[in-house]
């Protein structure tokens, strides 16, 4: 008897946080892990020497030190999401009121089910210019003149227009707003279980590629199996004052070997951790 596989609830404990800042405030958006993920971590010292005339070493006065870097590597593989997603898959309804609304509203959810229908319209021989995978199967299926009714499960659709929605969160991490361009790039902020808090990075250069063993979607020729790659440098800049993990903007300051002394043991910010309500919005949380 075939033993049940038992849902480790990995997207809630692993996650990156974009915050996107413009003159309406604060929009933050969930780009969540679904299988694994390598976290490489370095950082270095900055050091003076001195080398006195005869001495047989040098003596080092302590300069400070370079951003923590942490280089970021998973998968988003397209059939893991669908199996996932079976029957779970439905129309966020408490969208926020920015934006093209169609892609930020798809999310899994595991008490809610429903369908996301668009009244998009293409014809024949014009490959969508933008739009969801519905788009796509229909362009495909009228070029090879395909009954349009025997089309894949809605699901599909779905999953593939929520991955195309998270690869566009990921580009994102290296633009700024062209409409407002005073505002940069989103900090990003991994979660990853207890070793990393909603700690605050700027990311520096990313890739994308495909696994050529997992083939592609025959329809959008969205590959299976996208790896991604993000080199990440730590960015803790709040007022400049103490160190005060869970709070907003202090958790962000600097700290230091101090805290091996006290009860906070870690030096990350931790602001999701305070209201476990906050894990389960998916790709959607309110704006502040």
């Amino acid at each position: 008897m075939a033993q049940q596989v038992q849902d480790r609830q990995l997207n809630q404990r692993a996650f990156i946080t974009f915050e996107f800042w413009d003159s309406k405030g604060l929009h933050e958006r969930i780009l969540p892990f679904y299988e694994n993920v390598t976290v490489t971590e370095s950082k270095s010292a900055n050091y003076i020497t001195y080398k006195p005339i005869s001495r047989s070493s040098p003596l080092f006065s302590y300069s400070g030190a370079e951003a923590r870097k942490v280089e970021l590597t998973f998968s988003i593989t397209l059939p893991h999401i669908l199996a996932y997603s079976d029957k779970n898959l439905y129309k966020q309804t408490n969208a926020v009121d920015d934006g093209n609304e169609y892609f930020k509203a798809l999310f899994f959810n595991k008490q809610k089910n429903g369908f996301i229908n668009d009244s998009i319209q293409i014809s024949n021989k014009i490959v969508p210019k933008v739009g969801s995978t519905k788009d796509f199967d229909n362009f495909y299926l009228n070029e090879l003149e395909i009954d349009i009714n025997s089309r894949e499960t809605d699901a599909r659709k779905k999953c593939i227009d929520i991955i195309m929605y998270w690869v566009a969160l990921i580009r994102s991490s290296v633009l700024s707003n062209q409409e407002e361009p005073i505002y940069g790039p989103p900090t990003v902020r991994l979660t990853y279980g207890i070793l990393y808090k909603d700690v605050p990075f700027i990311c520096t250069d990313y890739s994308i590629d495909e696994d050529p063993v997992a083939g592609m979607d025959n329809r959008t020729l969205l590959p299976r199996k996208i790896n991604v790659k993000m080199s990440l440098l730590e960015n803790r800049t709040s007022n400049f004052g103490k160190f005060t993990p869970g709070e907003r903007f202090l958790g962000d300051n600097n700290s230091g070997w101090e805290i091996i002394f006290d009860d906070r043991v870690n030096a990350d910010p931790a602001y999701n951790l305070i209201d476990p309500k906050l894990f389960t919005l998916g790709g959607l949380r309110k704006d502040r």
